[in-house]
């Protein structure tokens, strides 16, 4: 019975923590960014970008947080 659990967890992805994403390299937000502006002068998808910073609220961004921006999103 314990197999067929863990096995039916793994099918269901069930207690597997989700895979996180490589940061490479980061930026520091400054006074007016915004995460549609990073992105246009960085000239990386908005897709890339949220899969590298999976956690991020672009409504709530300030000043010197660190950001993501190359990276592998596993």
């Amino acid at each position: 019975m314990v197999e067929s659990a863990s096995f039916l967890g793994r099918e269901l992805g069930v207690g597997f923590a989700a895979p996180k994403p490589q940061c490479n390299s980061a930026y520091g937000v400054k006074s007016g960014d915004t995460c549609f502006g990073i992105t246009q002068t960085l000239n990386m998808t908005t897709e890339f970008f949220d899969s590298i910073n999976p956690n991020l609220n672009c409504t709530s961004l300030f000043v010197s947080q660190w950001l993501c921006i190359n990276g592998t999103a596993n």
